[in-house]
């Protein structure tokens, strides 16, 4: 039957010349599940998780001193009235941005609808004069892309406007933004991120000439090897955040631009220094609370959208993107890890094992750690730390089996006898005064005990062999266990002779 087939297979793995076998079998077996679950991604949200958390245990990276975010916040509402603003401020910031020399200005805002005023002419001849004011095209769904979905630019602006990006993002189940598309597909044109736009426009780079593949989007740079930015499965890159938002980047006031440029007009000194923007690349974005362009990321729960596109075009400047490693390189390590604990466990004893097991996840987890604060590299955690403690818990499992049934294998070489399977005399008389004792404190006093022994066994002995003389024991044995009941004792008492304990019967 199947139950008798493991229960023979519990017996072969547990005998101690078997040990190495089921040290081998138990490690395999936990290296196969860790890469099942590796492949069918069943605790990717968590392994997600721990990615945020090397997030916050790195320190901030360095951010591009050209990059400078012009922030919509409070300040600037209190100042300029009540948001949605009129375009002709931002025709004005527009003006005040070429006149600073700027490379590049990116609006983070849509502009889906024509105003009622005459604003937009005004803010579409200022961008067509400026010739470096890129604007955004946003997706309701990044996976999804369809023909009706899409939010762009009145016409008016499209025409005046250098490029436009995508701003699309896309969080996971949990709420948090870790991944962002770098390109989306629609209608045979390619929609290049925001924030990548203004990088390319910083290295003087047609985006036409960035190519995708599988597994990396190539910029070509003049007169240097061309940046390859890793991508996901998805066609997605991860976003490696500098810092939180009030640590990173050069941050000024929208009011204070519009500000400094009159006050530069009339040759007065300015609120802002000019010069941190001569050939800087600028994104107005809107930052005031309760404005609804406020996301969720792994180092703080509200972060401006705006510095998404700040973030895409610091890690392409500073060459700060994130790399992983390949799902073949993360198997491999699981097996290499298996390789490992069974080295381990062959040299070492059991709790020297746990403790070097416990060791190695500890090394391995800071690993992770350093490679990815100080390389910027991705290497699986969750499940080479799934198979290191699930290879402990199994060892220890295999351990303590093994211990129980060792002591049950000394316990009853003590109390049996080795032949026939039933009690020794030794543990016989301890039951027998046991049972006097019981039955002084009873009702029924009834206690038999019976002695018999086996004629002419000396002969069979001498006849037939001590090999039949034991197969005879062996059977006589039991029938014993056989007639006898449940509470009743039997016992070898020595050679050919037996007891039987028979509880609540008297003398007939």
């Amino acid at each position: 039957s199947m139950g008798r087939f493991f229960v023979n297979v519990k017996a072969y793995l547990i005998r101690e010349e078997n040990l190495f076998v089921s040290k081998i079998l138990i490690i395999f077996l936990v290296a196969v599940i860790s890469t099942l679950f590796y492949l069918t991604g069943t605790f990717d949200n968590v392994e997600d998780r721990t990615l945020d958390q090397r997030f916050k245990y790195r320190k901030n990276l360095l951010t591009h001193p050209k990059i400078i975010i012009i922030q919509i916040a409070e300040d600037s509402i209190k100042e300029l009235g009540r948001w949605p603003w009129n375009r002709d401020k931002h025709a004005a910031l527009t003006k005040a941005m070429s006149d600073f020399g700027v490379k590049a200005l990116a609006f983070d805002i849509l502009f889906p609808e024509t105003s009622t005023n005459e604003s937009d002419t005004l803010f579409a001849q200022d961008m067509k004069n400026a010739g470096n004011v890129y604007l955004p095209v946003a997706f309701q769904n990044s996976h999804h892309i369809r023909g009706d979905n899409i939010i762009q630019s009145i016409p008016l602006f499209e025409n005046a406007m250098k490029a436009e990006g995508h701003i699309t993002v896309q969080p996971d189940s949990d709420g948090q933004l870790r991944r962002i598309k770098l390109r989306i597909q629609h209608k045979n044109r390619n929609y290049y991120q925001l924030g990548l736009l203004l990088a390319l426009d910083y290295y003087g780079i047609d985006p036409k000439d960035v190519k995708v593949d599988s597994n990396f989007l190539q910029v070509p740079i003049p007169d240097e090897k061309p940046l390859k930015i890793p991508l996901t499965k998805e066609g997605d890159m991860v976003i490696n955040w500098a810092g939180k938002w009030t640590e990173t980047f050069s941050h000024v006031s929208y009011h204070d631009v519009l500000v400094t440029h009159s006050q530069w007009l009339q040759g007065q000194k300015t609120r802002i220094p000019v010069e941190m923007f001569k050939d800087a690349l600028c994104i107005v974005g809107v930052t005031a609370t309760g404005l609804h362009d406020i996301r969720s990321i792994p180092l703080e729960p509200a972060y401006p959208s705006v510095g998404i596109n700040a973030t895409v075009t610091n890690s392409v400047l500073q060459r700060e993107y994130l790399s992983y490693f390949s799902d073949f390189e993360n198997l491999l390590i699981i097996w290499c890890l298996s390789g490992l604990i069974f080295f381990v466990t062959l040299r070492a004893g059991y709790l020297k094992t746990i403790l070097l097991i416990m060791a190695l996840a500890l090394s391995y987890t800071i690993a992770s750690v350093v490679l990815f604060s100080y390389t910027n590299l991705i290497i699986s955690l969750v499940y080479p730390l799934i198979l290191i403690f699930s290879s402990s818990f199994a060892l220890t499992l295999y351990h303590q089996i093994v211990i129980t049934v060792e002591k049950r294998r000394l316990t009853n070489l003590a109390i049996r006898d080795n032949m026939t399977g039933l009690y020794n005399i030794s543990h016989f008389k301890l039951l027998l005064n046991a049972e006097i004792k019981s039955v002084k404190l009873r009702r029924n006093k009834d206690l038999s005990l019976i002695m018999f022994d086996m004629d002419y066994f000396k002969k069979i002995n001498d006849t037939f062999g001590h090999a039949a003389g034991d197969e005879i024991l062996y059977t006589v044995a039991n029938i014993l266990r056989t007639i006898s009941r449940t509470l009743d004792v039997a016992c070898r008492y020595g050679g050919e002779e037996f007891l039987l304990l028979v509880k609540g019967i008297g003398y007939a």
